[in-house]
């Protein structure tokens, strides 16, 4: 069985970029199809900052127990199930043994980059990283604390997630993600440049909104069958 983690995430970042349903269907794995918006598939690049990893019934990862994470990610419906959830197409991590653990356990696309950098202030978030030959670099001027998002909105849709699939060992798997709401912050102004989403196949994307969270405190249960 895959390992149960807990983890903090802070200075979270959130661009969101629609897509056509036909894209996203491409590039899921057979019994996943795309999840919609009002008609619209999404793409959202996730900036963040680890902290406080531990994997219960494990030993600790030497070094493993902070460090950024940036993801590219989808929303996307189990056929049989109907249950939605997110799906990664990469996710980039400074620690290697990290990325080792994390693919072994739970079968996620995890890359191994290096530097990255998340620093926040009260006003200004940054976020840089390289990837072999790809990078990536976003900037966020960071607004009033505005509540959590409310359901029912397209806010609450892309942010308030809590199942991730994953092809796992030739099958489709879930992982629940516990966390309370996200706080948000209003964003007032973002700038984005780099080629982390076209490195995984994507066409170029344009990215209508952001988010921003200080951070919430997760645990990620154990895959399972969906």
């Amino acid at each position: 069985m895959t390992p149960v983690m807990l983890q903090n995430w802070r200075s979270l970042l959130f661009l969101h970029a629609p897509v056509a349903a036909e894209i996203i269907a491409s590039r899921l794995p057979e019994g996943l199809e795309p999840e919609v918006y009002a008609g619209s598939a999404w793409v959202s690049l996730v900036f963040f900052r680890m902290e406080g990893i531990r994997y219960l019934g494990l030993p600790s990862v030497p070094g493993a127990t902070a460090f950024p994470e940036f993801n590219v990610r989808t929303y996307a419906r189990h056929v049989a199930t109907g249950k939605t959830g997110v799906w990664f197409d990469t996710l980039w991590a400074q620690n290697h043994a990290a990325v080792i653990v994390v693919q072994r356990s739970f079968g996620l696309p995890y890359r191994y980059a290096r530097p990255m950098r998340v620093l926040q202030s009260a006003t200004q978030a940054l976020y840089e990283a390289r990837s072999g030959g790809a990078s990536v670099s976003a900037e966020a001027q960071l607004g009033r604390r505005c509540g959590t998002a409310i359901p029912d909105t397209l806010e609450h849709w892309l942010v308030e997630r809590y199942r991730l699939f994953a092809a796992h060992r030739g099958q489709i798997k879930e992982g629940l993600v516990e966390h309370r709401k996200y706080p948000l912050r209003s964003v007032r102004s973002w700038s984005f440049s780099g080629d982390i989403v076209s490195s995984v196949g994507y066409p170029e994307l344009e990215y209508q909104l952001a988010h921003f969270s200080d951070g919430v405190d997760v645990r990620l249960g154990a895959l399972t069958e969906v």
